[in-house]
């Protein structure tokens, strides 16, 4: 996949790992063996995608190790995060999903502005404050950077200092 960072190669691996055995549950064991991923990649990327709630762990019981054995089976949300992924996926996920793949649609592209909105909601209150008195601890800065691509979506960088907050 080029153009694409390690990390969502690795993501896109093992989400369409998991599609094609969509709906039959997995162990790590058979994404190792599956996905062509090192071991250590997809260890380190299967507890995040739980927490990400894009698949779903059930233990079944105990190995001969006395390790729980978790089977991992794919989520609503690890389905459309698939098809993100991995476009050629995209229209059997979307006959998957059926109208639950348009309201995660929604969610994808509302939630950046809202952690965006939020973000300088809480910078706000010391911005202002410096803009008003006109001080704040030496080596203090904020940079913010509002773009737009070619459709006009916005984008925000910022970069700060973190720690120091104006004088009073």
């Amino acid at each position: 996949m080029p153009g694409f960072r390690r990390h969502t190669t690795s993501q896109a691996a093992i989400l369409a790992t998991f599609m094609r055995h969509y709906p039959k549950p997995l162990k790590k064991y058979d994404l190792e063996k599956e996905c062509g991923l090192a071991r250590e990649t997809v260890r380190e990327w299967v507890p995040k995608m739980v927490r990400y709630e894009w698949i779903e762990g059930t233990a079944v019981g105990k190995s001969n190790a006395g390790k729980n054995m978790i089977d991992y089976t794919l989520t609503d949300r690890g389905c459309f995060q698939a098809a993100c992924l991995n476009p050629t996926l995209q229209s059997r996920i979307k006959r998957l999903l059926g109208s639950k793949y348009g309201k995660f649609e929604e969610v994808r592209e509302t939630t950046p502005r809202r952690r965006a909105k939020a973000y300088f909601e809480r910078w706000l209150p010391t911005i202002t404050k410096i803009v008003e008195t006109g001080t704040a601890q030496p080596g203090f800065y904020y940079c913010l950077e509002l773009t737009t691509d070619k459709n006009g979506t916005i984008r925000l960088g910022k970069r700060s200092k973190v720690g120091l907050l104006p004088t009073t």
